[in-house]
Order: C-alpha cells, then sequence, then structure tokens
C-alpha cells in the first residue's frame, strides 16, 4: 500500500473555511475600536421653553418646572442620538439609570 502524497495531506489541513481567519481578525478588531473609541452619554429628564427674558430674570433658589412627571423615564443619549430609556436610581452618593428600553 502507498501512503497519501504529502500534496493531498496539505489539501486536508487546510479544509477550514477560507473566510474563517479574517472573521477572527475583523471580530479583533472590531473589539479594539469599541475599547478605544469614547462617546458621551446624555441623560435627559425633562425640557422647559422659556424666553430670554424669563430665562435672565431667573433667581438662585426659584425653582423651573420641566415638562415631564416624577415616573416618566428619562432618555439617554449617546452622542446625540436617542438609545434608550430608563428611570433613575440613587448609586451611594451618584445618581444612576437603570435602562427598561433599548431604542430600535
Amino acid at each position: 500500500m502507498s501512503k497519501p502524497s504529502s500534496k493531498s495531506e496539505g489539501t486536508a489541513a487546510s479544509s477550514s473555511p477560507k473566510g474563517a481567519q479574517d472573521t477572527i481578525s475583523l471580530v479583533a478588531i472590531d473589539e479594539a475600536i469599541s475599547t478605544s473609541v469614547k462617546v458621551t452619554m446624555d441623560v435627559q429628564i425633562g425640557s422647559v421653553t422659556l424666553s430670554l427674558h424669563d430665562l435672565t430674570k431667573t433667581q438662585p433658589g426659584e425653582v423651573i418646572t420641566l415638562d415631564s412627571q416624577i415616573n416618566d423615564p428619562v432618555k439617554l443619549y449617546v452622542n446625540d442620538a436617542l438609545v434608550a430609556l430608563g428611570e433613575l436610581v440613587a448609586v451611594d452618593d451618584n445618581f444612576g439609570v437603570k435602562i427598561t428600553e433599548i431604542s430600535k
């Protein structure tokens, strides 16, 4: 009996899909990018429209009423794009946001 030629052994060893290594490389690149790119997240609890005149008359201690209710969800924006809704929570002495809905 003859041994299989080294040519056929080499073919068998390279039976993985042609793009498999490319996919692994793209995943590594994607992870590297996503961990190094910084974005800004803003949380909006409400808003109000005032005239410039009324704004300039505002004094310390004055309360400005916003258009949202206490139990309304807050809006989370990443780089000015709405990405989620949530509710305000206390985290030690800081505010936090519990995500309740992801935007589609």
